[in-house]
């Protein structure tokens, strides 16, 4: 971008005249002590989202009594729900029975006989990283990596983005384009891509025979090799996500099965490594509303041989209708909802197959924050206002901080809402922290104010 500058000179001026020898001595060091500066004004960019300056404070962080994480077995999952999870990178279908439509999100309805405590306030943690080694990350889940330069401003410097391997495309060069703008263009320092094979319709086309997976394996290898020769010394850390959301029918063609994500993760995390040892890879987070419970999915996958498949489990804590530090996820009448601190019981069943030396990473969450005059389909249930999705973000970035020292980078669902894939009353767009105005080009978001104004404590 051309920059034009403008040379200002800071002092008086006088009339001229024919200087003197003794005025010209006395004239030196007047200009020495001259105030000269120079100004860069960019011109502006209309593609470049802007974000609008809030005049509420930004929340802080004080640990109620009761916020110390107590594990919650692997036994006590929620009821699966047909499609909570569906994957934000393509539009899915509708769910077949629709819940009542909210009218309005400035008073969230919560399950039934379960009160919905305060709205926390939250002050930054002042305590020391838990771990040694990186511990928390700041990431966003990105629908275009042109909103990535607005991140990283605001001290997200993860960034997580999709990559179709199907076998006629030219994934090599697309991971090309990628990367570039990623790091060289908005300057992001650690990137996870997210592996997956799109049918031409965009639909989810799952490698489960053995010469489907052979071929995804040995994609995901060449792009591995392609990012480290290219863009080694240019990134921090380069990660691999295995898929996602295996244990949904739409992502796995009807028939979720642990043991076949297992032969799937194994042979791609083989080739990977292969290419780039020092590359992470990452389980698929399994759906928190799976149609195979995302509890009973990880733990079948442990029971399948996954411990030492991965450097992290993927996870896609969402919140539901619930404060960040709510315990559980069940109401007074059995029903099952998603809950941040689902984690937790995740975290149960990783140590109790050994595996505790493994992080966890929230490669996707966030909360609701629900549009008037919108049909979120079974997520209208889970709707918070846009205060309470900003309260929430911010004390679940430091819940993780302060008490989960195996919590690996946290990556928020981003810009899906100005993206155009999206209609404004998808799902992914209520879950987005970057909101269109309809009566302004600016990008309106309490959230997103508050998330770039946190205090952030990470190592990597």
């Amino acid at each position: 971008m051309k920059k034009e500058s403008r040379l200002r000179f800071a002092g008086s001026q006088s009339k001229l005249w024919t200087p003197s020898l003794g005025f010209l001595i006395l004239l030196i060091p007047i200009l020495a002590c001259a105030n000269f500066s120079t100004q860069t004004e960019p011109k502006p960019d209309p593609t470049r989202p802007k974000l609008v300056r809030f005049n509420t404070p930004t929340p802080t962080f004080t640990p109620s009594p009761n916020a110390t994480p107590t594990p919650l077995p692997p036994t006590e999952t929620s009821t699966p729900v047909e499609s909570q999870g569906d994957s934000l990178p393509t539009p899915t279908p509708e769910p077949t029975s629709v819940p009542p439509t909210a009218t309005s999100v400035a008073s969230p309805t919560p399950p039934p006989a379960i009160a919905q405590p305060a709205t926390p306030t939250l002050p930054p943690s002042t305590s020391s990283p838990l771990v040694s080694s990186p511990h928390l990350g700041y990431g966003v889940q990105l629908a275009e990596a042109k909103n990535m330069e607005l991140a990283v401003q605001g001290g997200f410097n993860w960034a997580k983005h999709d990559l179709n391997l199907r076998k006629d495309t030219n994934f090599t060069s697309n991971a090309d384009n990628l990367l570039s703008d990623l790091l060289g263009k908005y300057k992001a320092k650690n990137v996870l891509l997210k592996l997956v094979v799109w049918s031409e319709g965009g639909l989810p086309d799952a490698p489960r025979t053995p010469d489907e997976i052979s071929t995804f394996a040995t994609n995901a290898a060449k792009v591995a090799e392609f990012i480290r020769s290219r863009y080694s010394g240019m990134y921090g850390t380069i990660a691999y996500e295995i898929w996602n959301e295996p244990n949904l029918n739409y992502e796995w063609e009807g028939n979720p099965n642990p043991a076949e994500y297992v032969t799937l993760l194994r042979a791609t995390s083989d080739a990977i490594r292969q290419a780039d040892p020092v590359a992470r890879i990452v389980s698929g987070a399994p759906s928190p509303g799976g149609d195979y419970d995302d509890l009973k999915f990880l733990e079948a996958m442990y029971a399948n041989g996954a411990k030492g498949l991965m450097d992290a489990v993927g996870s896609h804590p969402y919140g539901g209708p619930w404060p960040y530090d709510h315990p559980t996820g069940i109401d007074s009448a059995g029903n099952g909802w998603p809950y941040f601190r689902k984690v937790e019981a995740q975290r149960a069943i990783m140590e109790k197959y050994g595996d505790s030396a493994t992080q966890i990473w929230a490669t996707e969450f966030s909360w609701l924050a629900g549009l008037s005059n919108c049909d979120f389909g079974e997520h209208t249930r889970w709707q918070v206002s846009p205060q309470q999705q900003a309260d929430y973000l911010v004390a679940a970035y430091q819940y993780a901080h302060q008490n989960w020292p195996w919590m690996g980078p946290m990556f928020v669902v981003y810009d899906f809402a100005i993206s155009g894939r999206y209609d404004r009353c998808h799902p992914a767009a209520g879950y987005s922290i970057l909101r269109p105005d309809p009566n302004s080009p600016e990008i309106v978001s309490p959230a997103a104010q508050a998330l770039f104004a946190m205090p952030k404590f990470s190592a990597w």
